[in-house]
């Protein structure tokens, strides 16, 4: 979501450029004209036809970029490269006649760093400072006289490209700041919505709502024994109370039923997964969130639901929720069992390892609970 709006972004201001760079020509072409029927002299007649190509020219980079915009990878490079032409054509052509036209050309970067990308203002700022040399050995010659004007000029174009990257970095901050001050309020209206359910949960499921917080814990605790997974603590956070809400569609006997659940009441727990990724719907800021609500219940050998995914095909976040869950489930207390100690749950957990659950996060599990000291020590006792 954040690289389509950046494109699209990037193709409104680069189409905007071209536009009213060719609107300008267009009306140098007018005024050419009127002066060329007024006074009747031969520099007007320059300057109109001069004006003309320019505006024909750019019209074309204009069109071509539009029609280029069908290329969603590429069109920021593509605004970059025809607002590179029109400039450059322009200053090649100097419909003015104008001797110090180059100065155009400083507006390059400047306008480089409103429409474009990090990545595009590298390549075409380095490439614009190559040519705009060139452009200078091209249109004067190389004399001792003129080396200090062509270090001065290259110092301005240095500054330009300096300038469109200060423009540039503070688009990005600003831009930046504006979508987390808009997860920010989304999560907060998420988290206030999820909230409200969390008495119903507590009240239909007997289950007390401080396991939020114990699943919540427990995941951060997890993470920071995986420091190549990178989950922010608000994830997890919401993660815990989507969870816990999640059961609010099933019906009451079933938190009660001490029996084996038929294959429709299992068809119902299950559902509890859908139902929390619809709880979050389809914002692209919260698919991490979605997905791990989603596939928490999938294993590494396919034998998990909604999807029987498999191994790298699970989320790691739908992992990590899921050793979670699994652990907590067992430690509490049921209609139709007693609670188990964290370590006989571990070692239940233990036996599933590169089974059900990735051994990695089976062992950050241990390190988390400061079980797994206990089965170095015994090993060593063993031994």
């Amino acid at each position: 979501m954040q690289r389509s709006s950046a494109i699209q972004y990037n193709n409104f201001i680069g189409e905007r450029i071209l536009f009213w760079g060719a609107v300008f020509m267009s009306g140098g072409s007018i005024l050419g004209a009127i002066g060329w029927l007024v006074y009747k002299t031969e520099k007007y007649q320059d300057i109109l036809a001069a004006f003309l190509v320019c505006s024909f020219f750019q019209w074309g980079f204009y069109f071509l970029n539009r029609k280029a915009l069908f290329h969603q990878n590429y069109s920021p490079h593509f605004n970059a490269c025809f607002t590179f032409l029109m400039f450059g054509f322009t200053a090649l052509y100097n419909p003015l006649r104008y001797s110090e036209i180059w100065v155009l050309l400083l507006f390059y970067p400047i306008l480089l760093g409103l429409s474009s990308t990090r990545r595009v203002f590298f390549i075409w700022s380095s490439s614009y400072f190559i040519l705009f040399n060139l452009h200078m050995f091209i249109t004067a010659p190389i004399t001792e006289a003129n080396l200090f004007i062509f270090v001065m000029r290259s110092m301005f174009s240095l500054a330009a490209i300096g300038i469109g990257w200060l423009i540039h970095a503070s688009l990005l901050h600003m831009n930046q700041k504006s979508k987390d001050d808009q997860i920010r309020h989304k999560k907060d209206h998420i988290l206030k919505v999820l909230n409200a359910l969390i008495p119903i949960a507590e009240r239909k499921s007997q289950i007390d709502k401080n396991e939020i917080f114990s699943m919540s814990n427990l995941m951060k605790k997890i993470v920071t024994h995986l420091p190549e997974e990178k989950i922010e603590e608000w994830e997890m956070e919401l993660l815990s109370v989507l969870h816990y809400v999640s059961r609010v569609n099933w019906p009451d006997y079933m938190f009660e039923k001490q029996d084996k659940l038929s294959s429709f009441e299992f068809e119902v727990i299950k559902a509890h997964c859908v139902f929390g990724h619809e709880l979050i719907g389809e914002d692209e800021d919260f698919n991490r969130i979605s997905v791990a609500i989603l596939h928490h219940h999938e294993r590494l050998n396919g034998t998990g639901y909604p999807n029987q995914l498999r191994e790298a095909q699970i989320p790691v976040a739908a992992q990590i929720l899921g050793i979670t869950e699994s652990f907590l489930a067992m430690t509490e207390p049921r209609s139709y069992r007693d609670a188990k100690t964290s370590l006989e749950a571990f070692e239940e957990i233990l036996e599933g390892k590169g089974i059900l659950y990735r051994e990695d996060l089976v062992g950050a599990l241990g390190e988390a609970l400061g079980i797994n000291d206990y089965y170095i020590g015994n090993v060593e006792r063993a031994v």
